[in-house]
């Protein structure tokens, strides 16, 4: 049997729609009281979204990843968690496991596992996000440079330097050859 198609609803990815663009940035402190009103339509919003196979999946998505990114401005790892595991899993039902969006996603999950020290999953998150940005990029492209210093980040913080160090000197060459040196 097949399963059911996608039920798509256009109210829903309206309202998902309105919500993203109304969303100001919140790493900046004077739009903090307007996020602080966003907040709660926002979750509420994306609660709604039950089929990740629906345009209004990709939107929700995208909301889900500015509220984590609310929370970890507010110091809030553990309300950021479930947000950043929902985002991950949209993206990789949508796009697969091995796309270049789902390496992103598990680069943002692991910065909030570190702040939450758990370090075990933190490493195979960010060690699953290099591996997918290594073999969808060129060994010198930026995004491979971001994917290399998550992990070293990890390892800095379980305390293996000295990979850790071999990492970040890699992902600086990188940057270094594809900026300018200042």
């Amino acid at each position: 049997s097949n399963p059911a198609a996608p039920v798509h609803n256009p109210r829903l990815e309206c309202a998902l729609a309105l919500l993203y663009v109304s969303a100001p940035d919140c790493r900046d402190p004077q739009t903090w009281p307007r996020c602080t009103a966003l907040l709660p339509h926002v979750l509420m919003s994306t609660q709604l979204v039950d089929d990740f196979n629906t345009p209004e999946a990709e939107i929700a998505a995208a909301l889900l990843n500015w509220a984590v990114a609310y929370f970890q401005q507010h110091g809030q790892p553990s309300r950021a968690r479930p947000l950043s595991e929902r985002a991950l899993a949209i993206v990789e039902t949508r796009h697969g496991p091995d796309a270049p969006l789902v390496a992103q996603a598990l680069i943002n999950l692991t910065a909030i596992l570190g702040a939450l020290a758990d370090f075990g999953t933190a490493k195979r998150s960010a060690g699953r996000a290099l591996a997918i940005t290594e073999n969808t990029y060129a060994p010198e492209h930026p995004h491979v440079a971001m994917a290399l210093t998550a992990y070293a980040g990890v390892l800095r913080d379980t305390g293996d330097f000295p990979q850790a160090e071999e990492l970040s000197k890699r992902a600086l060459g990188i940057c270094e050859r594809q900026y300018a040196s200042d």
